[in-house]
């Protein structure tokens, strides 16, 4: 018998990790040793209200109208984006170049020959074959 009981005590001490306490006392008040009632919740919490709060009324903040769609220039950051990927910049416009020097020649220079004219504009005129490809000639 002794046996039987502890366990008893063994798998309720499982039950008590493993399930919620209102099913354990509930299988306790069914016959099991050392029966307690289940817990009751007789009433809920209000809310917290600071008494000064009670006191404060303000109007509704107007909310300010719409802004009106900018026109953002296309030559905002200073970059041509008709030329190269994102990570590439073809200046909307030019520094002023040393005598004889040409818009390649500085191109080639900062490392940009070669980059794709992908707007057949081409505005600086980088591109004199059409071939989609800047200062390759």
């Amino acid at each position: 018998m002794r046996t039987r009981v502890t366990r008893l005590a063994v798998a309720l001490t499982a039950a008590a990790i493993a399930v919620p306490s209102a099913v354990l006392f509930a299988a306790q008040a069914s016959g099991a040793p050392d029966a307690r009632p289940a817990p009751v919740v007789r009433a809920t919490p209000g809310p917290h209200v600071l008494p000064f709060a009670k006191k404060l009324r303000s109007p509704r903040p107007r909310l300010a109208a719409r802004p009106k769609k900018l026109d953002i220039p296309a030559s905002i950051d200073g970059c041509d984006h008709a030329y190269g990927t994102a990570g590439q910049c073809v200046p909307w416009d030019f520094p002023k170049l040393a005598k004889g020097e040409t818009r390649c020649d500085w191109i080639r220079a900062h490392k940009l020959a070669g980059i794709t004219v992908n707007n057949p504009r081409d505005r600086h005129r980088l591109d004199p074959d059409r071939n989609g490809i800047a200062c390759d000639s």
